[in-house]
């Protein structure tokens, strides 16, 4: 009796991850992401609000926009964050352990940066290609300081608009 006792109290110690606690997690880091690269680079006009007003702005015709070359880096984050958490939640992995805890979170982190490095640059120029855009890397520029950096690539509807833009960060 007092053996069963004992391990019925080291089973329920620890953070495990039930749906409940998997849904915070998968949200938690997101937001984070969101508050820190997009929020943050909304002060410089970037984050995936710059790629969202690009959109707006290849669909209106403009001749030249600007977008930050990580602005879909949250949604990479919430994606990765999904699907690492999912097999983690059916496994039922105990967040109290430090390894644990480490196996899961940085796997969401670096798949939220990778994938960024990997595709963000080609789903933006794929979808300002589809109005007639065409990548100026003689234009891309940063803007800002330290963490509120932002780097833009630059696309043109016409040639004739790529220049070297010259702009003081």
């Amino acid at each position: 009796m007092v053996m069963s006792e004992a391990n019925a109290e080291s089973s329920s110690s620890g953070l495990f991850l039930t749906p409940k606690v998997a849904l915070v997690v998968a949200f938690s880091i997101p937001s984070f992401f969101f508050l820190l690269d997009d929020l943050l680079g909304l002060i410089e006009g970037g984050g995936i609000i710059s790629t969202w007003h690009a959109l707006q702005a290849a669909r209106q015709g403009a001749p030249v926009i600007n977008v930050d070359s990580a602005g879909l880096r949250t949604i990479f984050v919430l994606l990765s964050s999904i699907v690492v958490i999912v097999p983690s939640t059916a496994l039922r992995a105990n967040l109290a352990n430090k390894l644990v805890a480490f196996a899961v979170l940085i796997p969401i982190i670096a798949g939220g940066f990778i994938s960024d490095g990997a595709f963000d640059q080609s789903i933006v120029e794929h979808l300002v290609a589809a109005h007639g855009y065409r990548r100026c890397k003689s234009g891309d520029f940063h803007k800002g300081n330290g963490k509120s950096r932002v780097w833009f690539d630059n696309y043109v509807l016409s040639q004739s608009n790529c220049r070297s833009t010259f702009r003081r960060s």
